[in-house]
């Protein structure tokens, strides 16, 4: 969650939002998958298989064949070989593929409508001179962190040196293929659906305007791409949830699309469940945010004592900008998706993001819509 996957034998990953083709029956709930969008790579895949795994991730590698990997055909080194490798984490909103040379190339359900830069963002600065003169100082700060991945002006820097823009049209596009080079991009489908995609390194893509289906890349790549999807807001139709497509518009105002662009460099690579018991009273973080009234405190002295079971959910991470690093150099928090029942008893986070203003985004899946947590 929020995704379904699979692995295709074409050495491609599927995944689908399930959610968007949710089917409401009098006795059941039905997400179907389809694989809305495949990252995979233009070279021919030898192999592949789970190379690690835990109690809230798994690592799966696609080997590129061996007759295109530097000429090691005869290697019995898989570690040799040109390789990618994709993270699938419980709760993360994003898909994380990492390339080791090889071509990256994304594949739709039917057909891509366009791949395109994203839209100039509302920084938070011009948002706040609309709010009224009272606006707390408190919220000032919370928000102010938008500000920085608002808008595509920033440089980004690839390992030559040489400055890109967050993303751009090339001049060798025509009117058959449109190629754009970039670190950001928003993709979008047939069917509606909406993808930021993220780059490490600045990358370029090429869609062919005759066949539709595929945005590859023509050169190998060295770094990470990230996807996250733009859930549409649910419309129910005969029983049957559909999605309404948003426009570039509502995109550029979103807070939830301001999230995903801030929190895109830090990405989950495994996981740990602990637990353990004790006597004693403690309210749930959320408790006291829902209430909006009452003080941690308040609500903790309130509690009668009970013994206490406490579940620690603890995320290996990496960082776009020092891939070769461990986890305590992330530079910024991680961003996950809770599930409903499990952000009802969180009693310690940096944010719960309940407000809309905070995140205006709805993940869904069958239990209900997810909760997003830093």
């Amino acid at each position: 969650y929020p995704y379904s996957f699979q692995w295709s034998p074409l050495g491609r990953l599927q995944v689908s939002y399930s959610a968007s083709r949710r089917k409401i029956q009098s006795n059941s709930i039905q997400d179907a998958f389809a694989p809305d969008v495949s990252i995979g790579s233009v070279d021919n895949i030898h192999t592949r298989h789970v190379v690690k795994y835990d109690s809230l991730s798994v690592t799966l590698r696609y080997y590129g064949d061996a007759k295109e990997t530097s000429g090691k055909q005869n290697s019995t080194n898989l570690d040799e070989m040109k390789h990618w490798d994709t993270y699938i984490v419980q709760g993360s909103p994003y898909v994380t593929a990492r390339y080791y040379g090889l071509r990256p190339e994304l594949t739709a359900l039917s057909d891509f409508t366009d791949i395109s830069c994203p839209p100039t963002m509302k920084t938070e600065e011009e948002r706040l001179t609309r709010k009224q003169s009272n606006s707390t100082h408190s919220n000032r700060r919370r928000m102010s962190i938008f500000s920085q991945p608002s808008s595509p002006s920033p440089a980004a820097t690839g390992t030559s040196g040489k400055k890109f823009g967050v993303c751009g049209v090339s001049e060798k596009s025509t009117r058959q293929k449109k190629v754009i080079t970039g670190v950001q991009f928003v993709v979008t489908t047939q069917e509606g659906l909406m993808w930021l995609v993220f780059a490490s390194e600045p990358i370029t893509f090429e869609f062919e305007q005759a066949a539709r289906r595929n945005i590859k890349t023509s050169k190998p790549f060295q770094g990470v791409i990230r996807l996250a999807l733009v859930p549409p807001p649910p419309i129910n139709v005969s029983n049957v949830t559909a999605s309404a497509p948003l426009d570039m518009k509502q995109l550029a105002s979103s807070s939830g699309v301001k999230r995903l662009i801030y929190h895109a460099g830090t990405f989950p690579v495994g996981g740990a469940v602990n637990w353990s018991f004790r006597s004693g009273s403690r309210a749930p973080l959320a408790s006291s945010i829902a209430s909006g009234r009452r003080s941690l405190r308040q609500l903790s002295s309130s509690t009668k004592e009970n013994n206490i079971g406490s579940v620690t959910f603890t995320f290996s991470t990496m960082h776009m900008s020092s891939l070769e690093s461990a986890s305590s150099s992330a530079q910024m928090e991680l961003l996950m998706l809770s599930l409903p029942h499990h952000a009802a008893s969180i009693s310690s986070a940096d944010k719960i993001l309940f407000n809309p203003q905070d995140f205006d985004l709805f993940f869904r899946c069958i239990k209900g819509r997810m909760v997003p947590v830093v």
